[in-house]
């Protein structure tokens, strides 16, 4: 059974992507489903009837509506396959019972219609969101074969999307236009997508994109392209491009003929007739804020106006378009490449595929890192030994990352057993009470280096954190940290109010009480060992109340991991309440590496105590996370794999008496998909000297989006 609260939060939870955060009126209905399957006879407010085209579902829709589109190939008739008259989120790639995002939803013009044709241009209207879709073979004899947006007052996002083999011919037009890919004259922001293979007939512009607009393009590659200008910038408009890969097109790379072009921290490379061109007479402009890789600038009549800050005349050793992780295919640079660690500036958060960046940034769509990931296994208890195994990986990389260093040097309390030390493939040097590796770090193979050491007699309550520095190409790789405490218990008496004994779970057993349902807005089960909280719709956190007691003081622990590849936020519910009205949520945000801590109150509002910030202490991706909240009076502590972050004071009702706890997932995107194990409750008596404190007052932050709470 359900309880939900019917309160409206003033709240949500920010997701860091590389466009702007998108506020969504809410709606009277929806989301909306559409599959191959379906029927446009059908109700299309279920994944069980939906709708079998596009237009079938938009016609049923409302301005602010979500549509669900599921994997699969969706053709029409007319002019273009998909018409969008109100601003729509058209969402794409669901796999068949709409749980999660796992591919593309396929626009195919078949060589005959263009594949979507925007029409809503409202001003004030919200942004039209194609995402996660397969545009191909789409034909107009004008512009925009594959996607056009012919109107000034239209708001449009494309992200995560493919545009590919779409074509314009000028049989009927001898004036200027284009747009193979994309033709536009509103406001259009391009994030995270690849258009290849896209074509010209004829003398018109922009084979990919011909932009008569406001434009920002970010993470996005272009590849393959064939006529004149690649992406075309037209007279008053207006284009910024940050962190893109614009490669071996048939023609001009980035071609302004009048208005503004900006670039950070590109690609521009071998295409045939010059890599960026401003044409003379137009009186266009061109700005480098640098961090650009150009190979060749021959231009007429000026020069494209590169900052000190580019690199010009190399080749950036792109790789061909292939699958690296991602919705879409892009192009990743061999290791030796120029690009990496070119970037200027703030980098995005993110690259083309959702992988973190880190600065200084790589140039282009794409980046390339090392990661590390270190654990610590044993009895945590003085004089005991305790083993570490740190994971060597290449992110992102299609060849083997050479010349990898790794130094481990242990901190007072550990004493390295140098016979214990194992590498697979390097070379491991013992020197001292630590450790070094060298050697080649394989692409997808996982390198591992194990060691044991003993935790001094002496080390008794204390928290001790072990870091292996590992470097690559001159920058640290991600994490290598590991962190465990030498706390002895104490069990208090059974008459004492906390008399509460300890709770574990493995979720070996699908019978332990944990919340175990699915509907229309999540399934919770347990699965593989693991339990699963999967959230289907945004606008709301899910909250599963651990089948355990309340406590005063405790310290509350899971082990968890991310399993979808669009950010949110996961993890550990205190404090709370016994109808989970009012509680705390101490979350963590693995694709972006940022935690936080938020309070819910029992009047339906939110208060955030700690703003999303961003910390090594999170592992990314997919990584297994310990996170830890520890609780004494009024005083919290917050850690992740042992790792404690600033704490907050808090002091209110809701961390006097008992108090309970759980795990909580509050979806950035539906098909949010966390996994839990080693759920663990223990009686914690501590003195407010051993928990971190807050560095400065609690920020108290009301953020702008619905936000409803689901408890199971």
């Amino acid at each position: 059974m359900i309880m939900q609260r019917g309160i409206w939060l003033l709240a949500a939870i920010a997701i860091g992507l590389a466009t702007a955060a998108l506020v969504v009126p809410a709606r009277a209905q929806g989301p909306w489903y559409v599959a191959p399957s379906g029927s446009d006879g059908n109700s299309c407010l279920s994944p069980a009837a939906p709708c079998a085209t596009l237009n079938g579902a938009i016609g049923k829709s409302s301005a602010g509506d979500t549509i669900r589109v599921a994997e699969g190939t969706y053709t029409g008739v007319g002019l273009a396959v998909v018409t969008v008259d109100r601003a729509v989120i058209i969402s794409g790639g669901w796999n068949a019972d709409f749980t999660a995002q796992t591919g593309l939803a396929t626009i195919d013009g078949q060589g005959s219609r263009r594949g979507i044709d925007v029409q809503a241009c409202s001003v004030s209207a919200a942004p039209v969101v194609l995402e996660r879709l397969h545009i191909t073979h789409g034909f107009n004899a004008e512009q925009g074969a594959g996607v056009l947006i012919n109107c000034a007052g239209a708001s449009v996002i494309i992200r995560a999307s493919h545009l590919e083999h779409n074509e314009v011919g000028d049989a009927c037009c001898a004036g200027p236009w284009g747009g193979g890919g994309l033709f536009s004259t509103g406001t259009v922001t391009v994030s995270q997508s690849t258009f290849s293979a896209n074509a010209l007939r004829g003398g018109v512009r922009g084979a990919a994109i011909f932009n008569a607009g406001q434009m920002w393009i970010d993470n996005s590659t272009f590849t393959g392209n064939t006529g004149s200008g690649t992406v075309h910038v037209w007279l008053t408009a207006a284009l910024t491009m940050t962190h893109n890969t614009l490669s071996d097109n048939v023609g001009v790379g980035l071609d302004v003929m009048g208005g503004r072009a900006v670039l950070q921290n590109n690609i521009l490379a071998n295409n045939t007739n010059r890599d960026c061109a401003i044409e003379g007479g137009y009186n266009g402009t061109l700005v480098s804020l640098g961090g650009n890789i150009v190979e060749t600038v021959a231009n007429f009549p000026s020069q494209c106006n590169l900052a000190a800050g580019d690199r010009i005349g190399v080749d950036p050793m792109l790789q061909s378009l292939a699958d690296h992780g991602g919705p879409v295919p892009l192009r990743a640079f061999d290791v030796g490449s120029p690009a990496r660690n070119a970037g200027t500036g703030v980098p995005l958060s993110i690259d083309q595929r959702g992988a973190p960046r880190y600065g200084p940034s790589d140039s282009g769509a794409y980046e390339a890192f090392l990661g590390i990931n270190k654990t610590v296994a044993g009895l945590f208890r003085p004089g005991e030994t305790v083993t570490y195994t740190l994971q060597l990986s290449s992110l992102g990389n299609s060849q083997d990352l050479n010349d990898v260093n790794v130094v481990d040097a242990l901190p007072a309390e550990l004493t390295l057993l140098p016979g214990t030390v194992t590498g697979s493939g390097g070379v491991v040097t013992v020197s001292g009470n630590g450790l070094e590796w060298n050697g080649a770090v394989a692409s997808g193979v996982t390198t591992t280096v194990t060691f044991a050491a003993q935790i001094a007699p002496t080390a008794l309550g204390t928290t001790i954190t072990n870091t292996a520095i590992a470097t690559w190409s001159g920058l640290p790789a991600l994490g290598g940290t590991a962190a465990f405490d030498t706390w002895t218990r104490v069990r208090l008496p059974m008459l004492n109010r906390q008399a509460c004994s300890d709770f574990t779970d493995s979720f070996s057993s699908a019978n332990t009480g944990w919340p175990a349902n699915e509907d229309a807005f999540a399934r919770l089960e347990v699965l593989n060992g693991e339990y699963r909280v999967l959230g289907k719709q945004t606008g709301y956190i899910y909250v599963a109340p651990a089948p355990t007691c309340g406590r005063e003081a405790y310290s509350v622990q899971v082990d968890g991991h991310w399993a979808a590849t669009t950010p949110s936020e996961w993890g550990l519910v205190f404090g709370a309440d016994t109808g989970f009205d009012r509680f705390y949520f101490f979350g963590i945000n693995t694709l972006q590496r940022t935690y936080a801590l938020y309070r819910f109150n029992a009047d339906g509002s939110m208060t955030t105590l700690v703003a999303p910030t961003v910390s090594s202490a999170v592992g990314a991706t997919t990584s297994v996370n310990t996170l830890t909240v520890v609780r004494n009076g009024t005083a919290v502590a917050l850690l992740s794999n042992g790792i404690a972050f600033p704490g907050v004071a808090v002091s209110d009702s809701a961390f006097a008496g008992l108090t309970w706890v759980g795990l909580a997932v509050s979806p950035g995107a539906p098909g949010a998909d966390a996994r839990f194990d080693n759920f663990r409750v223990q009686m914690q008596a501590l003195s407010a000297s051993q928990l971190p404190q807050a560095e400065g007052p609690a920020q108290k932050t009301l953020l702008t989006a619905p936000l409803r709470v689901v408890v199971r």
